[in-house]
């Protein structure tokens, strides 16, 4: 069980689209309140990749990020004996997940990387990625800080994750 004094985020499926998840944030045992939407596109509208969007609970026009991850498909490769097994018709395309994909963060604008490191004998694979400790500029009065720089990425302070897949709960160090 967590503390219910840690930030927590629960996923709820949403009661109008089963394709869309609701996450409802708690903190120090206060009610869960709702603070995103996730919304994933239908599988006729996907066209063969993974996509999800991530935007205001309250203000669905208002979107934070999204991610678009498009596989290669490749046929895999039968003996004889398989092909002749399945009359001859050919094996349905398998999608290979790229080793990396970038997360698209708004206002501002930024792309986040996220890699793959494989797993190896007795050792799970991970999916690491850095994220911003500040991602959206503060507000200021100042003409300077209002204006539309990039930031120099070196020098923005950075918390980097791991995802690791265990069994079916993903870990995140």
């Amino acid at each position: 069980m967590l503390d219910e004094n840690l930030p927590t985020y629960r996923f709820k499926t949403s009661s109008e689209n089963p394709l869309n998840n609701i996450l409802y944030f708690t903190h120090n045992g206060s009610d869960p309140t709702p603070e995103y939407l996730i919304k994933r596109p239908a599988p006729s509208e996907a066209n063969g990749q993974y996509a999800l969007g991530i935007f205001d609970s309250q203000n669905t026009s208002v979107i934070y990020a999204e991610v678009d991850v498009k596989p290669d498909w490749v046929a895999p490769t039968l003996s004889a004996a398989e092909i002749r097994a399945q009359n001859g018709n050919p094996p349905p395309k398998t999608p290979i997940i790229p080793d990396n994909f970038a997360v698209s963060l708004y206002n501002p604008d930024q792309a986040i990387p996220v890699k793959q490191q494989p797993g190896s004998w007795g050792k799970t694979g991970a999916w690491e990625f850095e994220l911003p400790e500040r991602s959206f500029k503060l507000p200021s009065a100042s003409q300077i800080d209002q204006e539309d720089r990039p930031s120099l990425a070196e020098l923005v302070p950075k918390d980097e994750m791991w995802v690791e897949k265990r069994a079916r709960n993903p870990i995140l160090r």
